[in-house]
């Protein structure tokens, strides 16, 4: 499986100057038969880990990714199922104009482009005519098994939105990951806010795309009003979109789920994604992210009356101390925590916290390393520090909590 230098932009050519794709996706003949596709807007560098996330995508054929940004400077893995596709300010201007009768506010401050995300299919609707299912996806998130899960929505011709396992049905739209049939009711649902227009001509980003931004005004809203009016059906994944961030104190802040000496282990093997973790259970309170409720949680949460066990008690004692000495404390008193160790495949993994180096990550620095080759990588890990063990068989975790193979 030879790797694919910078130049793998075949539609780049024709797409220069024109924004019409239905003669310039080199990969069409293929890609149109797929039933979804997922989009990637990047104005900047592509990140340094996104060969990995390329290999991921290319496993999951029933999709199509839309990669739509800068020329990749690095080699990424082959993928028959993925459109590198030029994207540029003043290419980004244009289609907002064409397409969302709209000007972007200037200057453009690059996390703009996620107040766009529930609008980036309208931004494209030649690409997004061609599938039946469209949505987007974060750069920092390597998938798993999705397309078993694209697999099950000819089972359920009546769902319009699905939402990842963790988030259903409190949570429609988290910013991370969403999918959404193509139809111009779910293609132009953002229009059923009657402030959009004036959220993408704020200058700094806003959260419309997620469900925790400002007055209420984002497309998590949009969504739980449609499912209350009885106009839209969802449904959830079957398995979970995990992301690091296990407790949050604040905004990209709070304890990963490596922080308390947890061990964890993300291995990604032939198109499927296996995470392992050996450490405290740590119980809802309002703080755990929506996923991670599921994944730290044990049976001594459910024995404990009010959530106490050790969710309260965590909190209380964060009021008291902060960062080493609270970690210290917390993992030398046993009456806080139950040890738990827990294994399972997931959907995906998001990597938001770990990426961000020292300051939000326990201390520790993610170093992003990559093979020499891409040539018959199957598997590869991430932990806290980072990205590491590239094989072409079988990978295995070694650490003081956990030793497994994985063989999915």
């Amino acid at each position: 499986m030879p790797s694919t230098q910078k130049a793998m932009l075949p539609l780049a050519a024709s797409m220069a100057d024109s924004h019409d794709l239905k003669n310039s996706v080199a990969c069409s003949a293929a890609q149109t038969k797929r039933t979804t596709g997922i989009f990637y807007l990047q104005l900047g560098s592509w990140p340094s880990w996104i060969g990995s996330v390329v290999l991921s995508a290319s496993r999951n054929t029933r999709a199509t990714f839309y990669f739509i940004g800068p020329a990749v400077n690095d080699s990424v893995p082959e993928c028959t199922n993925c459109c590198w596709l030029p994207l540029t300010e003043e290419l980004l201007f244009q289609r907002a104009t064409d397409h969302l009768n709209v000007p972007l506010p200037t200057p453009f401050e690059y996390r703009k482009l996620c107040d766009l995300k529930p609008m980036w299919p309208a931004l494209y609707p030649e690409i997004t005519m061609l599938h039946e299912w469209v949505g987007y996806a974060d750069s920092d998130i390597i998938f798993g098994d999705i397309s078993s899960e694209i697999a099950t929505l000819d089972e359920h011709p009546e769902t319009e939105l699905l939402v990842p396992l963790g988030f259903w049905p409190m949570i429609l739209s988290q910013g991370m990951l969403s999918l959404f049939r193509s139809t111009p009711k779910m293609v132009h649902a953002y229009l059923r806010s009657d402030r959009w227009r004036e959220v993408v001509m704020l200058p700094a980003y806003y959260g419309f795309d997620e469900y925790w931004s400002f007055e209420g005004v984002n497309m998590n809203s949009v969504y739980k009003s449609m499912m209350a009016d009885g106009n839209l059906v969802g449904r959830s994944t079957g398995r979970l979109l995990l992301q690091d961030l296990a407790y949050k104190t604040g905004p990209f802040q709070g304890f990963t789920l490596s922080s308390f000496d947890a061990s964890i282990r993300v291995l990604w093997q032939s198109g499927k994604t296996l995470a392992m973790r050996s450490g405290p259970c740590l119980c809802p309170d309002g703080h755990l992210g929506p996923a991670e409720d599921f994944f730290t949680y044990c049976a001594a949460c459910a024995e404990e009356a009010d959530w106490q066990h050790p969710a309260v008690a965590l909190r209380s004692l964060l009021q008291e101390q902060a960062g080493p000495d609270a970690n210290a404390t917390l993992v030398a008193s046993s009456k806080v925590f139950s040890w738990m160790e827990r294994q399972e495949e997931v959907l995906g993994f998001h990597f938001q916290i770990w990426k961000k180096g020292p300051s939000y990550n326990n201390g520790t620095d993610f170093q992003i390393r990559t093979p020499a080759s891409w040539d018959e990588v199957e598997s590869f890990a991430i932990t806290p520090t980072g990205f590491d063990d590239y094989f072409a068989g079988p990978a295995t975790a070694n650490g003081d909590e956990i030793s497994v193979t994985l063989a999915l």
